[in-house]
């Protein structure tokens, strides 16, 4: 009774493995380095263009780790990130036949070799599957005499401190003769003040965030880190107070978000799709830097920190000078 029992589930589990038709997974490049994009795209053939179900993913493509020379998967984890969102269509194929297909732009931001599990597919009630494929990313070849550093983000450092201290010395050295001097300048800015009193008080002008974005962009520049081995901190600090600018001037938190997820937020916020594929360049490059060991030269330096300047410029208000 028991083996008819155990021969009854092997028939079962056969047959409900053969129902399901396997589809064709097909990846731009196979070997690719770290921050480069490639394609993902299923395909399959349909018996019509209904009730088709696909789980689709959002930002990221978990995949396992894969030890190379080595048929074991390790039990690590890797976000594969989506850089173009899911889309899919059916197109026409020989006789007529319907060809359902489906793809993702992916990138990576570590090394190895990785797998993407199988995945499955439903259509009119029927399970069809796309067997699992590996990838193989390799870091970016590091530049002769490049500095490597870990990955640490920053702020720009404020010159407050090291300036006090210079003033501290200053007056250290001339506070002898600077008191009867401070005493005379005291007395005539009373008399003065005095007889101005009448006169409307002149309001401190404050500056506007893009003048402020922009002299914070300068200050970097005249900076020139990228010649002192810190190109990283330079790329940092620029996307930094890129970030700071959009999310103070769409009211929108970006600092935190990844250059696909500041891309979809843009996109919401009603910004012209050149303006955000040149940002998108921006932080791109900032992330090639940061994490893929990228080394642009001083050229693409400076093009890159104009091309950020040029996005403060068309997309703050117009100013207009001498307005109370």
């Amino acid at each position: 009774m028991k083996n008819w029992l155990l021969i009854y589930c092997i028939v079962l589990f056969l047959g409900n493995l053969f129902s399901q038709e396997v589809g064709r997974t097909l990846i731009g490049s196979n070997q690719f380095l770290i921050g480069q994009q490639t394609s993902l795209t299923y395909m399959i053939k349909v018996d019509s263009k209904e009730k088709i179900h696909f789980n689709q993913y959002s930002n990221f493509i978990p995949a396992n780790r894969f030890i190379q020379n080595s048929n074991i998967s390790s039990k690590e984890i890797v976000e594969l990130e989506i850089m173009q969102e899911f889309h899919d269509t059916i197109v026409s194929g020989k006789d007529n036949e319907l060809i359902w297909v489906g793809g993702y732009k992916i990138t990576a931001w570590d090394s190895g070799y990785f797998e993407i599990p199988k995945i499955e597919l439903s259509v009119n009630g029927k399970q069809l599957i796309f067997p699992a494929q590996v990838l193989r990313v390799d870091l970016v070849p590091a530049k002769k005499g490049q500095d490597i550093y870990d990955i640490k983000e920053s702020f720009v450092e404020l010159p407050a401190e090291p300036l006090s201290i210079k003033i501290k010395n200053f007056f250290n050295s001339i506070w002898w003769w600077l008191v009867p001097l401070l005493l005379v300048g005291l007395g005539a800015w009373i008399y003065f003040r005095w007889k101005k009193v009448a006169k409307k008080p002149v309001k401190e002008k404050v500056l506007s965030l893009k003048k402020r974005t922009l002299m914070a962009i300068d200050a970097l520049e005249k900076e020139k880190l990228w010649e002192k081995g810190k190109l990283k901190k330079h790329y940092i600090e620029l996307s930094f107070i890129l970030r700071s600018y959009l999310a103070a001037r769409y009211d929108v938190n970006l600092l935190e978000k990844t250059t696909q997820e500041t891309k979809l937020l843009l996109t919401k916020k009603g910004l012209n799709k050149e303006t955000i594929e040149a940002i998108v360049e921006i932080l791109i490059q900032s992330d090639m830097v940061k994490f893929a060991k990228s080394s642009p030269d001083e050229f693409s330096v400076l093009r890159i920190s104009i091309l950020a300047k040029q996005i403060i410029e068309e997309t703050s208000p117009i100013e207009f000078e001498n307005v109370d």
